[in-house]
């Protein structure tokens, strides 16, 4: 007889699985921070390959001429998923700082992105 039971769960097991549901997934600042990472990562490698650009980061840029781009590329993807990592764990104990922390980061890696970008770029733009 217990084949012609409906098959869903009690209301109470689908709440829970329900609420512990949104844990299984990252955050959607970290992935719009990981996006914004990636866009400037292959940006950067492009500008890099077709000489249009040198890398402005300083720490960056000796890695690049120390472990060529290969060793650029991991090097800054391990600095960006790092971090996310370790704030998508830290999240399971304090969520809205970690909402929060993310956030800035985002403002403060578009900021300084425009920042850089404008001072390396605004005299040939302006002419």
């Amino acid at each position: 007889m217990a084949q012609n039971q409906p098959c869903n769960p009690p209301v109470e097991e689908k709440q829970y699985a329900l609420h512990g549901a949104s844990s299984r997934y990252v955050l959607s600042e970290t992935t719009l921070l990981m996006a914004v990472g990636l866009i400037d990562l292959l940006t950067t490698v492009y500008l890099l390959a077709t000489g249009q650009a040198g890398e402005a980061n300083p720490l960056f840029g000796a890695i690049l001429h120390a472990f060529g781009p290969i060793g650029f590329i991991l090097f800054k993807a391990l600095m960006l998923g790092g971090p996310l990592t370790l704030a998508e764990w830290a999240r399971r104990h304090n969520e809205p700082f970690v909402r929060s922390a993310l956030r800035l980061g985002i403002i403060l890696y578009v900021g300084l992105y425009l920042i850089s970008f404008l001072r390396l770029n605004l005299a040939h733009l302006l002419q």
